[in-house]
């Protein structure tokens, strides 16, 4: 009888555990909510990351929370030990910072630097050294960095690095100053404008331009022992680069390319390559080569090309942490690798390999954004196609969380020339991307679709792409019979 009443009370007990844990999921399935414009600012995303040339380190670049979207100023700068699997902060963990970034190590790996800005756009270089607890700042130099993806810095050796550096009182410019200074600059030239002291338009005049005496910048080499500093030239110097044998530095410069503009033209190159074009307009079409020590120029064909090195590529025998997982970065030798995973119970970063382990041997290094689990996103869907003339397309359809079949909602439509999408789902389609004007979870949000649609201009006139976007729109309508 006592037995009886025993499992009696062990069947009733499990049956009240099942039924709060049904409860409880029930309660978590009903608290899920929709992304929110706010939301947002409160992902944490992995940046660039950094290898030491030996594979035994690397440095990941990451975000906190914040009020900046798409930034290129990345928060926090950690250093992964691949032997312990250890993870560390590196930067300083002052406000006076508004984030660190653009880890780059030298040579032989003994040494790393990287970037920082504070509220003022000054940008600092710091150094670590193998072996010390913290980096050090080189406070002497504002670094002219940020300006239209140049390199700002390039390690000469193991205790030499070539640097651009801003002159006292130059007027700073590029992507990275207008990001932080477009608030005060904005007060700033409306004050002025009010004063009646400067107009509150831009003023551009043709066929007029005189090179203007004022403070720019320079290139420098500091011995980071002894913190000595030589300067190798002057002027608007953009693209640096250091031979591999450490003889030789090759850099831009903005030298009028066409009468009455500071720099190239883009509809005066007759180049067909637009990035090359677009990067002479930023960078200039001046090319300098001058010694490392002397600092007299050289003839541009006694610098080497750079060192071809391997692409570390994904090893298709490795077993990923999880089955969403991607390869998001592998160590040059060594066999390490860091994956990565943006989930629906937050992001995930795990080192796999290195240091003698089996390359399926994973540790999870980092987990953030595990408030992604009360988000309830909008559902994806293929939709099928054919252009005008028979060629088939795909577009792919973002619908509302509870979206019931048949249920009419307007639709926002994005159609980008070239654009071709196939049986994968769109990777913008993901909470996780930092596009604001056009973040399809938050169009889907308030009971819109979001289209996003392959674009093929007409064969009859493959060239004009203006007419893409119409052309496609159109395909699409129809194949919808809506028009």
């Amino acid at each position: 009888m006592k037995q009886t009443i025993s499992l009696l009370l062990t069947a009733i007990t499990l049956t009240a555990l099942v039924a709060a844990q049904l409860n409880l999921a029930s309660q978590q399935t009903l608290a899920q909510r929709r992304f929110q414009p706010e939301d947002l600012f409160r992902v944490r995303r992995v940046n660039a990351i950094a290898w030491s040339p030996d594979g035994l380190y690397a440095t990941i670049e990451s975000t906190r929370p914040g009020r900046r979207l798409g930034s290129e100023i990345s928060n926090d700068i950690a250093l992964l030990n691949v032997r312990s699997r250890a993870l560390r902060t590196l930067n300083s963990s002052a406000a006076a910072y508004l984030g660190f970034f653009d880890a780059r190590w030298s040579p032989r790996g003994r040494r790393l630097a990287f970037l920082s800005a504070d509220p003022n756009a000054s940008v600092r270089v710091w150094i670590w050294t193998a072996g010390e607890n913290a980096a050090s700042p080189l406070r002497e130099l504002d670094i002219r960095a940020g300006f239209f993806d140049d390199q700002a810095m390039a390690w000469v050796n193991e205790d030499d690095i070539a640097l651009l550096a801003w002159d006292i009182r130059a007027r700073k410019s590029g992507t990275l100053y207008t990001e932080i200074l477009l608030g005060p600059n904005a007060a700033a030239e409306w004050k002025r404008a009010v004063d009646g002291r400067s107009a509150s338009v831009s003023v551009l005049e043709s066929g007029h331009y005189t090179e203007r005496e004022e403070p720019s910048g320079r290139l420098v080499v500091v011995n980071v022992k002894t913190r000595a500093t030589r300067t190798l030239a002057h002027g608007r110097i953009h693209n640096l680069s250091v031979s591999s044998d450490g003889r030789f530095v090759k850099f831009n410069q903005e030298d009028p390319g066409v009468p009455g503009q500071a720099v190239s033209s883009y509809s005066a190159l007759a180049s067909p390559d637009v990035d090359t074009a677009y990067m002479a307009v930023n960078r200039g079409t001046g090319v300098h080569v001058i010694e490392e020590q002397s600092g007299q120029e050289v003839a541009a064909s006694l610098m080497p090309g750079p060192t071809p090195k391997p692409t570390p590529k994904a090893d298709p025998n490795a077993t990923p942490p999880r089955a969403e997982a991607t390869l998001l970065s592998a160590a040059p030798v060594g066999g390490a690798a860091l994956y990565r995973a943006n989930a629906s119970d937050g992001s995930h970063l795990w080192l796999c390999g290195g240091s003698a382990q089996s390359k399926s041997s994973c540790t999870e290094i980092w987990h953030a954004n595990e408030w992604m689990r009360e988000i309830n996103t909008g559902k994806a869907e293929l939709v099928p196609y054919k252009a005008a003339d028979g060629a088939a397309l795909t577009a792919w359809l973002l619908l509302p969380p509870d979206y019931s079949e048949g249920t009419k909602l307007p639709m926002v439509t994005i159609v980008y020339p070239g654009a071709r999408y196939g049986a994968k789902e769109p990777s913008d389609f993901s909470v996780y991307t930092t596009y604001f004007w056009a973040h399809p979870q938050l169009f889907a949000a308030p009971a819109t679709q979001y289209c996003c649609q392959a674009c093929q201009p007409p064969r009859t006139s493959p060239t004009n792409s203006r007419l893409c976007p119409m052309a496609c729109f159109e395909q699409w309508m129809l194949s919808l019979r809506v028009v």
